[in-house]
């Protein structure tokens, strides 16, 4: 018998998948943006650029990865999720006080991903 998925995992399996295809996006305009600029930028000045629209489409790989193992409830996206909500947690309380929001988001994922382990397989 198959396990019900919770609405807050498919709601966070959606909303990080979401963020993963933003990313994506984000990207391929820069890469965009660098062959552009490769018409008039000499190639050397350009190395750097590459490397990090490369590197921004690789990380959204792996964002929506994640976000498709937390849609099939897989433990190794219950972990992932979580060390990156620990890190969220630790790094918006170091900040100025506009980021307490960002905090508490935070801590409210982490506190719900702590209540559905359970869940994960």
């Amino acid at each position: 018998m198959a396990r019900e998925r919770p609405v807050g995992i498919t709601i966070l399996a959606i909303l990080v998948y979401i963020v993963g295809i933003i990313v994506l996006v984000r990207g391929l305009i820069f890469m965009g943006l660098v062959s552009f600029a490769l018409l008039t930028t000499p190639s050397w000045a350009l190395g750097n650029e590459v490397l990090l629209g490369i590197g921004w489409i690789f990380l959204a790989l792996i964002v929506m990865a994640v976000g498709s193992a937390l849609w099939f409830m897989k433990k190794w996206a219950w972990f992932a999720t979580t060390i990156f909500a620990v890190i969220g947690v630790i790094l918006s309380g170091a900040g100025l006080p506009a980021t307490w929001l960002t905090f508490g988001a935070f801590l409210v994922l982490l506190i719900y991903l702590i209540f559905e382990v359970t869940h994960f397989r």
